[in-house]
């Protein structure tokens, strides 16, 4: 089995769960005449933010296998970017190891939540006349130290460093600098414009340990639902509510745990051949479960 299809085949699962987590745990969305399909504003808070980040997610690995096929790996590159800026957003809003209560979300997180869900301009009738209103993103690389134990091979600033040169590593995709468009040169071919790229900085690996990571995270995400779900049964039934709602409670969390039993049991077909190489990382993320 060649290694795209193995991507290919990881991706149809996370993109599976995804939408099992979307119908389960998200509110469901109403038509603003004005922006279309929106969620309610009270609706708009930490888990919503994690699954439609998770969406991203799952779509854009949806289109780097398409291209990858066809070998359009430039355009991968440039894709990758984007999964992995979700993945740091994720990791910056997501609870700490052995934080106590009180400290999550924080006031930066909090800021980070609200600003996703802010539309692009205040008139999108009028954009030329109105403020950009979403903030551009910077120093999300730092988020990634937060998941590094103080026994790990990485301290929280190289874990921060290290995400810091991989977005400048794909960055360079996404503004195509010169070094990164002479990969499209190939000797006699001259330029590869038109697919089947076979040289490139970013390949099957990089996209195999990206794809691993984005595993890791959807774990982290679910098993956080999971305690949600679990938290608001247990409240319903100390308030003595009705015996139905007890029971819609159960049925997601028993929903969001068969979720998680799959990507676990996925993810380690991905892990075998698609190290991450930051191991850490992942096992701190995949340790939600455990506490």
């Amino acid at each position: 089995m060649s290694k795209l299809v193995i991507i290919r085949d990881a991706v149809n699962n996370l993109s599976e769960a995804t939408s099992g987590l979307l119908a389960v745990c998200s509110p469901t969305p109403v038509w603003n005449d004005q922006f279309g399909w929106r969620h309610r504003d009270e609706h708009k808070e930490i888990s919503l933010y994690w699954l439609t980040k998770l969406a991203g997610i799952s779509s854009t690995f949806h289109a780097c296998v398409k291209l990858a096929i066809d070998g359009y790996w430039f355009q991968v590159a440039i894709l990758a970017r984007a999964i992995t800026e979700a993945q740091l957003s994720i990791a910056f809003t997501l609870p700490r190891p052995n934080m106590t209560s009180g400290e999550w979300p924080n006031s930066k997180q909090k800021q980070a939540i609200e600003n996703h869900f802010k539309e692009t301009w205040d008139d999108p009738d009028s954009p030329y006349e109105n403020d950009r209103l979403r903030p551009h993103i910077r120093d999300l690389a730092a988020s990634i130290g937060h998941f590094q134990c103080q026994s790990s091979a990485l301290n929280p600033h190289d874990a921060s460093q290290s995400a810091i040169q991989y977005m400048r590593f794909l960055s360079d995709y996404t503004h195509m600098a010169y070094p990164q468009l002479m990969e499209l040169l190939e000797g006699s071919r001259g330029y590869v414009l038109s697919g089947n790229q076979n040289r490139s900085s970013f390949g099957e690996n990089e996209l195999g340990r990206l794809l691993s990571s984005s595993y890791a995270y959807a774990e982290a995400i679910t098993e956080l639902l999971g305690r949600i779900i679990s938290g608001c049964e247990k409240k319903a039934e100390l308030e003595n509510v009705s015996q139905e709602k007890v029971e819609l409670f159960r049925a997601k969390y028993k929903k969001t745990a068969d979720i998680l039993s799959m990507l676990v049991e996925k993810s380690k077909t991905v892990d075998a051949h698609f190290p991450s190489p930051d191991d850490e990382v992942k096992k701190t993320l995949r340790s939600f479960k455990k506490r």
